[in-house]
C-alpha cells in the first residue's frame, strides 16, 4: 500500500493567558475558533476543501457538546465540515494533530485542521447530587479542575504527588528542579523579547469598558522569577 505524505500548511496559536487572566472570559470553543479561522486564512485555501476538524480538549465539564464542532462553526467553516474532539489530558492537542496526519497519510482526507483548545479559567465547580435534589445537611462541591484533571482516580493522588515520587525515584533534588524551572522561564522571556513567537501568535480582540484591546503578549512566563 502506497502511503501518502502529510505537510503543515500553517500553524498559529493565541498568546498564553494565565489562569484568571486576559483570556478568562473566552470559552474553549471561542478560543478554538479564533485559531482555526486564522490558520485557514494563512494556509490560503478555500474552507470548502477541509474534510475534518480535530481538536484536543482536556477539561470538558461544561464546555458544551463536541468543542471541535462548535469551534468549527464559530470559525465560519461550512456545516459540511465534520469535527470531533479528543481527550488525552495534556497530550490532547498533540494527539489531535497525530490523528489529522494519519487521516491525510491514509487518504481519508485531503485537508484536516487539527490542534487543541483549553480554558481552565472557565472550568466549573460541580454539585453532583443537585439534579435529584438535596434533602438536608451540608453537601460537597467538587472542583472540576481537580476532579477532571489534577486528581488521578486510578492512583488516588494529585498530580503534584506523582512529581514528588518521580523526583525521589530518579534522585532529582529540589534545587535541580528550581534551576530547571528558572531556566525555562529565562529562555521563554528571551524568546519573547527577541520576537521568536511573533509570527505564530494571532492577536485576540478583548472588549473592555475602555474599548477593544488586542491581546498578543504571553502572560505565563514570569520575568521576576528567581531562586
Amino acid at each position: 500500500m502506497d502511503m501518502g505524505k502529510a505537510v503543515i500548511l500553517s500553524a498559529v496559536r493565541t498568546a498564553g493567558g494565565k489562569f484568571g487572566g486576559s483570556l478568562s472570559s473566552f470559552t474553549a470553543a471561542e478560543l478554538g475558533s479564533i485559531v482555526i479561522r486564522e490558520a485557514v486564512k494563512r494556509a490560503g485555501i478555500p474552507s470548502e476543501v477541509i474534510g475534518e476538524v480535530i481538536m484536543g480538549n482536556g477539561w470538558q465539564a461544561g464546555v458544551g457538546p463536541n468543542v471541535a464542532r462548535m469551534s468549527t462553526i464559530f470559525a465560519g467553516l461550512p456545516e459540511s465540515v465534520s469535527a470531533f474532539t479528543v481527550n488525552k489530558r495534556c497530550g490532547s492537542g498533540l494527539k489531535a494533530v497525530m490523528l489529522g496526519a494519519d487521516s491525510v497519510i491514509l487518504g481519508r482526507e485531503k485537508v484536516v485542521v487539527a490542534g487543541g483548545t483549553e480554558s481552565t479559567s472557565q472550568v466549573p465547580y460541580i454539585l453532583q447530587g443537585a439534579r435529584w435534589g438535596y434533602k438536608m445537611g451540608h453537601q460537597q462541591v467538587y472542583d472540576a479542575l481537580h476532579k477532571d484533571g489534577f486528581f488521578c482516580p486510578m492512583a488516588q493522588m494529585l498530580m503534584g504527588a506523582t512529581a514528588e515520587i518521580l523526583a525521589e525515584e530518579y534522585r532529582i533534588s529540589r534545587r535541580e528542579q528550581d534551576e530547571y524551572a528558572l531556566e525555562s522561564h529565562r529562555r521563554a522571556i528571551l524568546a519573547i523579547d527577541s520576537g521568536k513567537f511573533d509570527e505564530e501568535i494571532v492577536p485576540v480582540e478583548i472588549k473592555t469598558r475602555e474599548g477593544t484591546k488586542l491581546f498578543k503578549e504571553e502572560e505565563i512566563p514570569r520575568r521576576d522569577t528567581s531562586i
